[in-house]
C-alpha cells in the first residue's frame, strides 16, 4: 500500500489488497481534515456494537469523512465507475455501525506514498439476509420459485439469501438451513460466469443473523463466539470431527471474483464430507458439471441453476450431537434457455440430479429429475417434492427444466463415459 496525500480533503475508493493477507477479510476507512497533518484510518472488524461511542468520536471534526475526491483532482488515479459515492451522512451511519480500530499515520513520513485511501474491502461487504421464504433472492431459482419439499424445509429451517453490498446490492444465492442438525438442506446458486481470477479464501464465516434476527447481516469471522454456537455449527465442531467441510455451492463455480467465491465460505453452506468422498468422486461431479454446463449451456441468455442439498442421517453426528452427519449429497441442475437471444436454442435446455452416498468408495447415481424426486421423496419422507417448476413457453409445458430429453442424453452418457462409479439410474438413452 503506498499513500500520496496531496493535499487534506478526503480521497477514498474500493482497494482488493494483491497477494492476501489480513486485509482479504477486513477494511480500512481513512480521511483527514484540511488543517490536520495526521491521516486517520478506522480499521473495521467484525463485531458491531460495542465501541460505536468510538466511532463517533473519531468523526468528530473531520470534514466531510466519506466524501470522494473528483477523479479530474487525481488525474493518474481513476475511480471505478461502479464505485458507489456515499455521502457524509451515510458515512457517518456507516461508521456508527462497524466496530473499529484507530490508527494514525503521518503524512509527511516520506515513506508513505499513497495514492487513494481505502474504503470498503472483501467480506465488510458480503451479507446475509434472513430472509423469509426467500423473498429477497429468488432469482436463484428457475421461474423465481423455490423447491418444494414438503414435511423437510418447513419445519426448524431458515431462509437466507447470500448478497454483496454494493451498488447493485448483488444477491449471490440462496440457502435453506436447518437449525436443528445445524447443517443446510439445500443451497441454490447459479454459474454466472465461466471467468477466472477470484481467490480460493480459507478464512469461515458465520451468519449472526441465525442467532438473533436484531444483529447485522454482514458475515463474520469464525472466532468461535458463543453467542453464536445455539444457532448454527462453528469451525471448532468441524476440527476433531474426522470429517471435511463438505461446500454444497462449491467455491470453484464462482472464480470471476475474489467476493464471488468469499461468500461461499460461510459454514451455513457446508455439511460433514466424508474426506474421501469430497475430494473423489463428488469432486469429480463437481468439474463434470461445470464442464458441461460451459460446453452446453454458454451461450447468450441461458441461465444455469443448481440446487444442491443433503439427507440428514438418522442419527450420526460430530462434535457431541451437535452436527448432523448427512447419508447423502445431491445435486439438481437445469440449463434453462427459455430467454436464449438466439431462438434457434430456446429448446436447447436439459436438467439431470445425481446423488452419491456420504462414504468412502461411494458411486454417483444419475437420474432424470422426474425419477429422481420419487426417490428423494422415500428418502426424505416428503410427499410430492417440486425442485424445479413448470414452464409453459406459449406452445409446450416444459416440466422439471426438460427442454429437450435429446441434449439431456447426449450430456450426461458424456459424463457417465468419462466417469468410473458413475451409474444411469433412469431412461438417458
Amino acid at each position: 500500500m503506498t499513500f500520496n496525500l496531496k493535499n487534506h480533503t478526503m480521497a477514498a475508493h474500493i482497494f482488493r489488497e494483491q497477494g492476501g493477507n489480513s486485509l482479504d477479510t477486513t477494511g480500512i476507512f481513512c480521511f483527514a481534515s484540511k488543517t490536520s497533518s495526521v491521516l486517520k484510518c478506522l480499521h473495521v472488524e467484525d463485531d458491531l456494537k460495542e465501541v460505536q461511542g468510538q466511532a463517533v468520536n473519531a468523526v468528530n471534526g473531520m470534514e466531510n469523512p466519506c466524501y470522494f475526491q473528483q477523479p479530474e483532482v487525481y488525474p493518474n488515479v481513476a475511480r471505478p465507475v461502479s464505485t458507489p459515492v456515499p455521502s457524509p451522512l451515510q458515512c457517518r451511519r456507516l461508521i456508527k455501525t462497524k466496530r473499529i480500530l484507530i490508527l494514525q499515520v503521518n503524512n509527511e513520513d516520506p515513506n508513505i506514498l499513497f495514492d487513494l485511501f481505502i474504503f470498503m474491502q472483501n467480506s465488510l461487504i458480503v451479507q446475509s439476509e434472513v430472509s423469509k421464504d426467500f423473498f429477497n433472492c429468488k432469482h436463484c431459482f428457475f421461474q423465481d420459485t423455490p423447491p418444494y419439499l414438503n414435511g423437510l424445509t418447513e419445519q426448524n429451517s431458515v431462509q437466507i439469501c447470500q448478497r454483496h453490498r454494493s451498488m447493485l446490492n448483488r444477491y449471490f444465492f440462496a440457502i435453506n438451513y436447518n437449525r436443528i442438525h445445524r447443517i443446510p438442506h439445500y443451497s441454490a446458486y447459479l454459474i454466472d460466469s465461466f471467468d477466472t481470477g477470484g481467490k480460493r479464501h480459507g478464512s469461515w464465516l458465520l451468519e449472526p443473523q441465525l442467532a438473533d434476527k436484531g444483529y447485522s447481516g454482514d458475515l463474520v469471522n469464525d472466532n468461535n463466539q458463543p453467542k453464536y454456537r445455539d444457532s448454527q455449527a462453528l469451525d471448532e465442531d468441524y476440527k476433531a470431527g474426522g470429517y471435511d467441510r463438505g461446500h454444497l455451492n462449491p467455491s470453484f463455480y464462482h472464480r470471476e471474483t475474489n467476493v464471488a467465491r468469499l461468500v461461499t465460505n460461510s459454514l451455513t453452506n457446508v455439511a460433514p464430507q466424508v474426506g474421501d468422498f469430497n475430494k473423489g468422486i463428488w469432486n469429480k461431479l463437481e468439474i463434470s458439471l461445470y464442464n458441461a454446463m460451459n460446453d452446453s449451456c454458454n451461450f447468450a441468455g441461458a441461465k444455469r441453476y443448481f440446487i444442491t442439498g443433503v439427507v440428514p442421517s438418522s442419527g450420526r453426528t460430530i462434535s457431541n450431537d451437535r452436527v448432523n452427519v448427512p447419508d447423502y449429497f445431491w445435486t439438481a441442475m437445469c440449463c434453462d434457455s427459455s430467454g436464449a437471444n438466439d431462438p434457434s436454442k430456446n429448446m436447447m435446455g436439459w436438467s439431470a440430479a445425481f446423488i452419491g452416498g456420504n462414504m468412502i468408495n461411494s458411486s454417483i447415481w444419475v437420474y432424470t429429475i422426474e425419477d429422481f424426486l420419487n426417490y428423494l421423496a422415500k428418502l426424505l419422507s416428503s410427499s410430492n417434492p417440486k425442485l424445479f417448476a413448470d414452464y409453459n413457453n406459449g406452445e409446450t409445458e416444459i416440466r422439471n427444466c426438460l427442454f429437450n430429453q435429446r441434449q439431456a442424453s447426449t450430456m450426461v452418457n458424456g459424463i457417465i463415459r468419462d466417469n468410473d462409479r458413475f451409474e444411469n439410474k433412469s431412461l438417458f438413452n
